[in-house]
């Protein structure tokens, strides 16, 4: 499993390629449709999207850590109404990571991870996956799942909007509603002042 294509077009700044080459590199479907994998395709796209950019883990080390993540969601969320515990879970993923460090049964996973990178990865997993574990455990459930069927079955509903206004002009006469000073006659002048006088008389 090679993570240089997702790396790459992290560089790009082309996050959906990156989903795309996530999701060949673990053998997945592109957003496959249940929402629960949706979530767990994001998550583990956000791990190597921090750790590249932010620890500047590459080849062999990122992938190791990409490994972790995954084991580390899958036992916490499992399938059906979740996996282990969080308390059980937290200790897998600490082991791990400890036996990365320093080393475990075996002397093959010695030095694996510095010190420093160990403590930022491990922060940002707890910052994550821990720190919202109910919320990622819920998004696993069945019962979270049948929810979204029932809502996603639901009937829609016709929704009635009021009508457009019409246009101010409708309202309008076409004639002014005062005649401009500028536009009257000499002769209506003329009629007017005679009127004007007569009254006087």
């Amino acid at each position: 499993m090679s993570l240089d294509n997702v790396v790459s077009r992290l560089s790009e700044q082309d996050i959906e390629g990156g989903v795309e080459e996530l999701c060949s590199a673990l053998k997945l479907p592109r957003y496959p449709m249940k929402e629960a994998s949706q979530i767990r395709v994001d998550f583990l796209f956000s791990c190597v999207a921090l750790a590249a950019d932010t620890v500047q883990l590459k080849g062999p080390k990122l992938q190791l850590f990409l490994q972790m993540c995954v084991e580390t969601y899958d036992k916490l969320c499992g399938t059906g109404d979740g996996g282990e515990s969080v308390e059980q879970t937290f200790d897998g993923f600490r082991d791990k990571m400890v036996a990365a460090v320093v080393g475990g049964d075996s002397d093959d996973r010695r030095n694996e991870f510095s010190l420093q990178e160990a403590r930022l990865l491990s922060k940002m997993v707890i910052n994550s996956l821990f720190r919202f574990h109910k919320a990622y455990k819920l998004c696993s459930s069945d019962e979270f799942q049948d929810s979204l069927l029932v809502t996603t079955n639901a009937r829609t509903l016709d929704v009635e909007l009021p009508l457009q206004p019409s246009p101010l002009d409708l309202f309008q006469d076409s004639r002014p509603a005062v005649e401009p000073i500028g536009e009257h006659s000499e002769d209506g002048l003329q009629e007017a002042d005679t009127a004007e006088g007569a009254a006087q008389a």
